[in-house]
């Protein structure tokens, strides 16, 4: 094989993978769909609890330590996702939200939701390496990781699930 013709089969390569993947316009647009779906939707059973909250673990996803007391950080193979809670803050507050929320940063997406008495937002910004962080938060509960743009709606969708199931023991 000659060198015109790997360059050929590379650039082919190329021009399918990319004709197949979406792009990260598109992906933005999606999660935000998928979030506000899941938002609405029904709140999943808790099955994990600490001190002082229950919440629902998606199978697959560990707990690798609690940082501080308002802090639990999970894994899901090399994935870290870090789950805050602010006892003082119920679901309308906007309170994480607005800490959460640099007004120096530009966000690829920044949006909120409101529905059922709960106070939602999705926030997505990238960082190197062609990755994001993506957090997602309902009330006083926040999730945080870094993903790949491909990962965005599966991620922000489990996180999701996630902190809407957070309830603070009595």
């Amino acid at each position: 094989m000659g060198p015109m013709f790997r360059s050929t089969i590379f650039m082919i390569t190329i021009l399918v993978l990319s004709a197949c993947s979406v792009s990260v316009e598109e992906q933005k647009e999606i999660t935000k769909e998928a979030v506000t779906e899941v938002f609405k939707g029904d709140i999943k059973a808790a099955n994990k609890k600490n001190d002082e909250i229950e919440f629902y673990m998606p199978d697959g996803v560990t707990i690798k330590k609690e940082m501080t007391k308002n802090n639990i950080v999970f894994e899901k193979g090399l994935q870290t996702f870090i789950l805050f809670y602010n006892p003082n803050e119920g679901s309308e507050s906007e309170v994480v939200y607005q800490s959460s929320v640099s007004p120096n940063m530009k966000y690829l997406v920044n949006e909120t939701f409101k529905a059922n008495g709960k106070f939602g937002f999705l926030l997505i910004n990238e960082t190197e390496h062609n990755k994001y962080e993506l957090t997602v938060g309902i009330g006083g509960v926040k999730v945080t990781t870094e993903t790949k743009a491909g990962d965005l709606v599966e991620d922000a969708k489990m996180m999701v699930e996630m902190a809407s199931s957070v309830k603070l023991k009595q």
